[in-house]
This record gives C-alpha cells, structure tokens and sequence, in this order.
C-alpha cells in the first residue's frame, strides 16, 4: 500500500524527528497512560464495589426509592423500568463497541508483526478513555512504526484507526447497535429515540468522563420518563376535568 503525497511530506517531518523527540513523546504519553489507567482502574474498582452492594441490596433499594418518590406506586415503577430498560441497552452497547473495536484493531495490528491479542485487548480498554480513547495506543505504535522507517505503516495505521475505528465503528455503527440491542436482544417497547440514547451518551462522557457513559442516559431517561408520565396522567386529566 502506497501514498505518495503523505509519504514526501511524513518523510520530510522525519528528517528534522529525532530520537530524542520520540522518546520524549513516547513519556508524555506514558505519564498519560498511567494518570488516566490508574483512574480507570479505580473507577472499574468502584463500579465492581457498587454492583456488589447493588446485586446483595438491590431490591430493598428499590423499595426504598419507589416509596420516597412523590409518585403513585406504579407510576414509580415505570420510571424505574424506562430508566433501567435504557442503561441495559447503554452498558451492552458499551460492551460490544469495546470488543469491536479491540477486534479490529488487533486483527489489523497482526499485520505488522505485533501481539494482536493484548493489543487489541489494550485498544478495546483504552477506548473507555474519555477525550484520547485509542489513540493511547494507535500513536505509540504509529511513531514505532515510522522510527523504524515504515512510513506507509505508520500511515495505515493511522488512518485504519481514526477512520474505521473511531469514526465507522464508534460513531457511525453505534447507533444501529443499539436499534438492534433494543429490538433483537432486548426485545423492549421503551419509546425512546436511538440517537438520543446515543448523543446522551456523548454528552455525558463530555460532561462527566468516564461515569458519563452511565450518568448521561440515565439523566435523560428519567427526564423522558418524568414528561411522558405528566403527558399521560396529569394532561389527561386536566382534559377530562375540562370536558366535566
């Protein structure tokens, strides 16, 4: 594979990249790596901390909520079905967009003679980090790739990631997934929008960070649930006091 273009212009930024810039690259990275895996680590820790207590005291939980809402208690119940209908198809999206895009990249990283298993696996975990995502790891192997003088690889790579990768899997299969999670796998009749499950989602990784894949949909749909709850009941029957 061939660009000629990029590969004159990649090759004159070579001539002035030294050793010691890439090094010098390669430790921001690093220290990036480290500060942002170390938080992922916790918060994936916290999460496990919560589920724990979440499974062993789920349902009192539960109770106590729908008692504390100034609701009647169905109409609590189907504020809690909307929103946790909404966060299995969002955590399950979440789940398979990861494996994707570990299994692309590492099926693809096998072409250049590299561990395409803990890369892939790496890049799929990565990818849980706001802002960066997998370019923690696409960049590192990229600058490797041009120090050891493959400039065409390193320009696959790079594109293979930020094209298939981010753009098509990520942002543009994303949506479909979660069609197909709602209607296939789920089966459910939540009447909610799938692109707006999705832009919650970028939002709140914006807003939030990490917590911000759970937080964001979860904030939406408690908001759709509340308006659809007033727009059936409480409408309702200030039309029906009218036509008295």
């Amino acid at each position: 594979m061939h660009f000629p273009t990029i590969h004159d212009e990649v090759s004159k930024f070579l001539a002035n990249f030294s050793a010691a810039s890439i090094t010098g690259y390669l430790l921001k990275i690093s220290s990036y790596v480290g500060k942002y895996g170390f938080k992922l680590i916790t918060d994936a820790l916290f999460i496990l901390g919560l589920l724990f207590f979440f499974f062993y005291y789920g349902e009192r939980f539960y109770c106590y909520f729908l008692g504390v809402l100034p609701l009647e208690m169905n109409q609590s119940k189907k504020v809690f079905e909307e929103v946790a209908g909404i966060l299995r198809i969002v955590l399950l999206t979440s789940l398979i967009t990861v494996i994707l895009e570990g299994v692309a990249f590492g099926v693809m990283i096998v072409w250049f003679g590299h561990d395409g298993w803990s890369l892939g696996i790496l890049y799929g975990l990565a990818s849980l980090v706001p802002a960066v995502g997998g370019a923690l790891i696409w960049i590192p192997i990229a600058i490797y790739e041009l120090y050891h003088g493959s400039v065409n690889g390193a320009i696959f790579i790079a594109l293979y990631s930020i094209l298939l990768i981010s753009v098509l899997i990520d942002s543009v299969l994303k949506p479909y997934l979660i069609v197909f999670i709602k209607k296939r796998i789920f089966k459910t009749t939540l009447k909610i929008n799938e692109m707006l499950i999705f832009f919650s989602m970028i939002a709140g990784i914006s807003q939030f960070g990490f917590w911000g894949i759970i937080v964001g949909p979860t904030i939406t749909a408690f908001f759709i649930a509340l308006l659809r709850l007033y727009e059936n009941y409480f409408i309702q029957k200030e039309q029906e006091t009218c036509e008295c």
